[in-house]
């Protein structure tokens, strides 16, 4: 029974170390492409400025990142699935991959063995129609409504932490409603290769026709909770980071 626990315990955080070990650089790596595009965008192109209430800039560069980071986050992305459903009992390599973030260079290898850099990139453009409907969305909406909770909060001199976390908050909750059936879709293609051989569309259509509309919206309510409280940090993330880069 003890082992048994153990065991459904550690399913529950497989893929975990790998993740979170890469994560942690390449979000600093992104926020700072987000923010080098976005200055170039309101230096060079007329499309007006982010703390004028122009959408433009966050918007292309959100769009600009995302491609940018296709080459790093794609096979970081499928292995992490790949992990995350690996049984417990699964033989080498994949044993027990949860334990070290080596082995999930190891689940890298193995995939690019057998399946070559389709395996490895096969959902980029999945992976494209999940991320640049979020990332658009999210920074969007957090540099909009920050300029307006800022606002609303001058006469009250609610500056700073409280106004980036709500702004964070309302980004994460329309970023999720947007992408969440991509999402859905994407998850699909990458743990099962057939379906990652085929078009987004087309594995659209047979999930809609096996298991109805709804389908695409299985796990929103828990991916817009997830996504209100991780960005209710990332907004303000954001503007620490670049603080201390300043």
């Amino acid at each position: 029974a003890i082992g048994g626990l153990r065991g459904g315990v550690a399913r529950m955080y497989k893929g975990l170390t790998f993740s979170v070990l890469n994560q942690i650089p390449s979000n600093v790596v992104y926020l700072f492409s987000y923010q080098w595009v976005k200055e170039q965008i309101e230096t060079k192109l007329p499309l007006g400025k982010t703390h004028d209430g122009s959408p433009w800039p966050p918007l292309l560069a959100a769009i600009a990142t995302e491609v940018m980071c296709v080459p790093f986050d794609v096979p970081h992305d499928v292995v992490t699935q790949r992990l995350q459903t690996q049984p417990m009992a699964s033989v080498a390599p994949f044993q027990r991959t949860w334990k070290t973030p080596v082995q999930g260079l190891v689940e890298l290898a193995e995939i690019y063995k057998a399946e070559g850099l389709r395996g490895c990139y096969g959902s980029t453009r999945a992976h494209l129609l999940t991320y640049l409907p979020w990332s658009c969305a999210w920074w969007m909406s957090y540099e909009m409504s920050r300029l307006g909770l800022q606002k609303l909060g001058q006469p009250l001199n609610i500056t700073g932490a409280p106004v980036q976390i709500g702004a964070g908050v309302f980004a994460g909750f329309c970023a999720a409603a947007v992408s969440n059936p991509i999402d859905v879709l994407k998850t699909r293609m990458q743990v099962d290769p057939a379906l990652g051989r085929r078009g987004i569309a087309a594995v659209a259509r047979e999930v809609v026709s096996r298991e109805g509309p709804q389908a695409l919206f299985k796990g929103l309510a828990v991916a817009l909770l997830f996504d209100m409280l991780v960005s209710a940090g990332g907004g303000y993330r954001y503007d620490w980071v670049m603080r201390f880069a300043a």
